[in-house]
């Protein structure tokens, strides 16, 4: 898995002890033996199609599966690396 957030891929794989839910089940499902798993940080320019795909989803009404036949129109405009 990546990010963009370089604080929170510091504060799951190098931080302390923490009683953060969300940080404390990262680190559990990163630490399973069910599953390969890392987390690595992306930089936020390279990590732009996801993040507004994301946005988009936001404004959906359903938590329906979504297929695009074309880019939606947020993402048109980026310049993929």
């Amino acid at each position: 898995m990546k990010s963009d957030n370089e604080g929170v891929v510091y504060s799951v794989n190098c931080g302390g002890r923490s009683n953060d839910p969300l940080v404390c089940g990262i680190r559990d499902l990163l630490n399973s033996p069910h599953w390969e798993a890392t987390l690595t940080s992306i930089s936020g320019r390279s990590n732009g199609v996801a993040d507004r795909l994301a946005h988009k989803a936001h404004s959906f009404t359903s938590f329906d599966l979504c297929q695009f036949d074309y880019p939606p129109e947020n993402c048109t405009s980026l310049q993929i690396m």
